[in-house]
């Protein structure tokens, strides 16, 4: 479902980035998700992304291409070939390649009910040793530069930083599959709507999620939309908006939809916590 109601329920804590900065990082300590917003930086970068032609001039450099993502279905989700195990016949579920943002654009301003589906995803590093990795979409995000000791930037200890981008233009309805990550994120969300639904670690058994070595492991199988009547899987929802910064802890497990018809959100590297990962091992994922 992608219509908005006219009032959204938040299952998460929302904190205020100045009044609330305390509380947020004690959440974050504790290994528990939530939402902080009004941060001034993030305000001014939405501010400026909602500006016609301010991403195009962005990303549209000739010399440079990105990673987009093709799928049949509205439903992308990780896979790897290399894995020890997968089924007969298997087909992945999405395909990739290289293309420039103009490229990009005009597959998805072609768009429709019969066509595929396509995200873009970028990614840049910063630096502070080798001015060779100095990505100028790090100036949108300074909180994430490396060394920039920061309630949205907890890899501190290195001397440089991966940023990524996600974009969904024309893509209301784009889904990310419920997974988790060993590592944690902090997704700030650019431009557009997004419903998040979150599950933590104990639902694990409860998600019937692809066997280890499968090409998609760490995903659910199951759909959403026709739950067993009988499933006792709890979960939180959220919709984030412009400007909103969700943080999902360690092996917290998350699924994401585009309400809008175009989404930008980025984050950055960060570090894996390990109060879950016992829990994960438990529901027999090894080595994740």
């Amino acid at each position: 479902e992608t219509n908005i109601p006219d009032r959204i329920h938040q299952g998460l804590c929302v904190f205020d980035y100045m009044e609330d900065h305390r509380t947020a990082m004690k959440y974050r300590s504790e290994d528990l998700p939530f939402i902080v917003r009004n941060r001034p930086e993030i305000l001014g970068t939405v501010n400026k992304w909602h500006q016609d032609g301010y991403i195009a001039k962005m990303l549209d450099d000739p010399t440079r291409t990105y990673l987009m993502h093709a799928s049949e279905t509205p439903n992308f989700l990780y896979w790897d070939m290399t894995r020890e195990e997968y089924p007969d016949n298997y087909v992945p579920p999405s395909t990739t390649q290289r293309i420039t943002y103009p490229e990009y654009l005009k597959l998805a301003a072609t768009f429709n009910e019969t066509s595929k589906h396509y995200y873009l995803f970028v990614e840049g590093f910063w630096s502070t040793s080798d001015l060779n990795f100095r990505w100028y979409m790090f100036d949108e995000f300074p909180m994430f530069k490396p060394k920039n000791v920061d309630m949205f930037n907890e890899v501190v200890h290195i001397d440089y930083q991966k940023l990524h981008c996600k974009f969904h233009n024309n893509q209301k309805g784009a889904h990310a599959v419920m997974h988790f990550d060993s590592g944690s994120n902090l997704i700030v969300l650019l431009q557009g709507q997004r419903r998040i639904l979150l599950a933590d670690p104990t639902q694990c058994s409860k998600l019937e999620l692809h066997r280890a070595g499968h090409p998609s492991v760490r995903h659910t199988t199951l759909d959403f939309d026709n739950l067993d009547p009988s499933s006792t899987l709890m979960f939180n929802e959220v919709v984030t908006q412009p400007g909103d910064a969700l943080y999902i802890p360690s092996y917290w497990f998350h699924d994401l939809t585009s309400l809008s018809d175009d989404v930008a959100q980025c984050g950055a590297w960060s570090t894996a916590t390990m109060n879950h990962k016992p829990i994960i091992q438990q529901c027999g994922h090894f080595g994740l």
